[in-house]
């Protein structure tokens, strides 16, 4: 467990089709965090995997683009075995509307995009993780490094919830994300997303 917090610098990585980020989390030690990349068609249901040496194996399934999970009302979460339940608001306007609420056993978080460039809070009871980008990792173009910041008692629960996201687009949490997609959300969504 975290005792108040601590900072930790996840870098992009792409091992064939693997692509991901890695790094050390304080004293959860190295995590990796992926999706593969690969020929997909729409409908297809994609997988991001987390791996650590201190926190729980996790997953996220979902339709999305590219290999890239989704978040979606219809996705799977499991952290350690145990199923969580998602659900958002595809229909808020604003970024609390479309706060992902996420209940895995007894916690309740909150995830949010920030306004921060690529950035998303989780929440629950006296916990906060943060993750933004940072700078880049190499050269002009490269991708940029994750910088993540913990505040309060997290467990490794916590930062396996927290982790995943970042293999999974989160784009349909953003207000633009909303504003563009609720035409095409009216006419093509799935019962169930």
């Amino acid at each position: 467990m975290s005792d108040g917090g601590f900072d930790f610098e996840l870098e992009p990585y792409k091992d064939g089709p693997e692509h991901g980020v890695r790094g050390t989390v304080g004293s959860f030690g190295r995590v990796q965090i992926f999706h593969t990349v690969g020929k997909w068609k729409s409908g297809d249901v994609f997988r991001a995997s987390l791996t650590g040496e201190r926190l729980p194996a996790t997953s996220l399934t979902s339709r999305g683009i590219g290999g890239e999970p989704s978040v979606t009302n219809a996705a799977s979460l499991d952290v350690g075995g145990v199923t969580a339940d998602l659900r958002y608001n595809m229909l808020g306007i604003s970024r609390a509307q479309r706060a992902l609420r996420i209940r895995l056993a007894d916690r309740v978080y909150r995830l949010t995009k920030t306004a921060a460039p690529g950035g998303s809070e989780l929440r629950r009871e006296g916990v906060r993780v943060t993750l933004a980008n940072g700078r880049r990792a190499g050269g002009p173009g490269s991708l940029r490094m994750r910088n993540g910041a913990v505040r309060g008692r997290a467990d490794a629960t916590d930062l396996a919830v927290a982790l995943i996201f970042e293999a999974t687009s989160v784009s349909s949490l953003s207000v633009g994300s909303a504003l563009v997609s609720a035409p095409f959300k009216a006419v093509f969504m799935t019962p169930g997303e």
